[in-house]
């Protein structure tokens, strides 16, 4: 089994599956310029990899066994459910081509996965990235269990293409996955009910959704340019409040009405999930 020891523009990326999180990571690598014809998709439908290669200029590849024949890197992008049934009958094919084999599925270990690979496999890597991928700002939890650290820093060097990227113990990837995989549809959200207030109270729905937008993507930069990560939410606060200011009174009737509960009852549930999922 080769040992894939460094990342590079021309390294031949294949994914199994094209859906949203295989595409964000698509766009991402190709604007970060990597060779287009190094980029290889595949699906089960024969639309959605036809259309994202059409889109983006990446190589759709219509058998499975060739996309992993071609693949250096093999990346799992499709349902949890469907990844052992998919990989099969192709356990020749990954052990002659011998792919570092990375894994974006959701509540599966790598313990769990290994089983769908052929036996003694360790070319293998649990990645949780989100969908900032297409705008080169994904955060990405990296993890294994078996891999060298040439293929982990492959890896790593793969994903900070499209954004930042942590190396993380397995066992807290369902919290890493809480906190960046799921939340920006939580953030969204959030922006779009604070939109909804300014709306009620006078504002146009652009005006209201364009001001919150923007608002967060300040707040974001303000607390990432925070010496001391931990206590950069209370500083920013501290400057934004004035004592017996607006933002005090409202942030007060946030607290009130369970701002914090919201948010620890949304991560708690994301990891009851995603242990769900890996039972299953």
């Amino acid at each position: 089994m080769s040992e894939l020891t460094k990342f590079s523009d021309h390294t031949k990326v294949a994914f199994l599956g094209s859906g949203n999180m295989a595409g964000a990571i698509v766009r991402g690598l190709i604007a970060d310029g990597h060779q287009k014809d190094c980029v290889l998709v595949t699906d089960r439908s024969g639309k959605s990899g036809p259309a994202l290669a059409k889109e983006t200029g990446c190589t759709y590849v219509a058998e499975t066994k060739e996309l992993i024949a071609q693949a250096q890197i093999l990346i799992l992008a499709c349902k949890p459910h469907q990844v052992a049934d998919l990989l099969a009958p192709l356990q020749q094919e990954i052990k002659d081509s011998a792919p570092l084999v990375v894994s974006i599925l959701a509540g599966t270990s790598c313990e769990k996965l290994a089983k769908s690979l052929p036996d003694g496999y360790s070319s293998l890597v649990r990645v949780m990235p989100n969908v900032g991928a297409a705008l080169g700002q994904s955060t990405t939890a990296v993890a294994t269990q078996s891999a060298t650290e040439n293929e982990v820093q492959a890896v790593a060097d793969l994903f900070s293409a499209v954004g930042s990227v942590s190396v993380i113990d397995e066992g807290n990837f369902a919290t890493f996955t809480a906190m960046a995989g799921c939340s920006p549809a939580w953030f969204a959200a959030s922006v779009e009910a604070l939109a909804r207030a300014g709306v009620a109270n006078g504002l146009s729905a652009a005006t209201a959704m364009k001001a919150a937008a923007e608002a967060m993507r300040a707040s974001a930069d303000l607390l990432l340019a925070e010496e001391d990560l931990p206590l950069a939410g209370a500083e920013v606060i501290r400057r934004v409040c004035s004592p017996g200011g607006t933002t005090v009174a409202g942030l007060q009737a946030a607290e009130s009405a369970g701002l914090r509960h919201v948010w620890a009852a949304a991560v708690e549930a994301a990891i009851a999930r995603d242990t769900t999922l890996g039972a299953s």
